[in-house]
């Protein structure tokens, strides 16, 4: 399979190549041979990089639309004396938002083109996670070791798995220990910092959601992938972490199948 590389450095080869090969003579012998080149990294991923960016801006905004409308509504610091409901204020409408988010991206793709759209995702997450493993060991900050636990997943990219469902539940299970790990973290943050946060500023809610949506964050956009590559019965399983109406709904629009 030939490549074009990214900065075609050797297009002109390819293409005389390509012009020269007997696929263009008789296409009809080499029917089961259908892919030329590919890897235009920009072209190839820009879908998957607008589906990253869409969820990770739908939740930045509703997080930031929720710490004006609890000034608003409930006044500043409702969640001091009970550290819980800061989850629920902000932890909940940000996850609710992802995987909604998620899953009408998903509906938009057909199903032949969704799990290689899915792999795609992961890929972009995965370089975004380590892109701040980088930064941060080069920083020296220990606690970076968390984005080490987030690339875990990578080891079920060589295991034979084809079953949808054992899958998604590897995929699950290699996440447990980041996911374990950003909620700690997110717990350890709120119970140091809640009890000294009326003596930073007169509005310290853009912090605790920050603190709280950190491991809604590296959940959920860990995720994503999940909703791009596989099936209807995925999308079912989802919607009940969300909302299975409203994905019922969202489901007849879209025409899943």
């Amino acid at each position: 399979m030939l490549t074009l590389p990214n900065k075609g450095e050797n297009v002109h080869a390819t293409l005389v190549h390509l012009l020269q090969s007997p696929y263009l003579d008789n296409p009809a012998e080499y029917g089961d041979q259908k892919y030329v080149f590919f890897d235009f990294l920009a072209g190839h991923y820009k879908a998957a990089v607008s589906s990253y960016v869409i969820v990770f801006a739908a939740m930045t905004a509703v997080t930031l639309t929720v710490t004006q409308m609890t000034l608003a509504i409930c006044g500043a610091m409702p969640w001091y004396t009970v550290h819980g409901i800061a989850v629920l204020i902000y932890g909940l409408p940000s996850a609710w938002t992802g995987i909604s988010t998620m899953a009408f991206l998903a509906a938009k793709f057909d199903p032949p083109k969704r799990e290689d759209h899915g792999k795609a995702v992961e890929n972009v997450h995965r370089a975004m996670v380590a892109v701040n493993l980088a930064f941060l060991t080069f920083k020296g900050v220990a606690s970076g070791f968390l984005f080490a636990f987030m690339l875990l997943p990578i080891l079920k990219d060589i295991l034979p798995f084809k079953n949808e469902w054992v899958v998604v539940s590897s995929h699950l299970l290699l996440h447990t220990p980041s996911y374990a790990m950003s909620m700690y973290l997110s717990s350890m943050f709120l119970s140091t910092f809640i009890p000294i946060m009326g003596r930073t500023g007169s509005n310290p809610e853009l912090v605790i959601a920050v603190l709280v949506n950190f491991a809604v964050f590296s959940i959920v956009l860990s995720l994503i992938c999940t909703f791009k590559q596989y099936k209807e019965n995925m999308f079912r399983t989802a919607a009940l972490v969300s909302s299975n109406d409203d994905f019922e709904s969202l489901q007849g629009r879209w025409h899943l199948v």
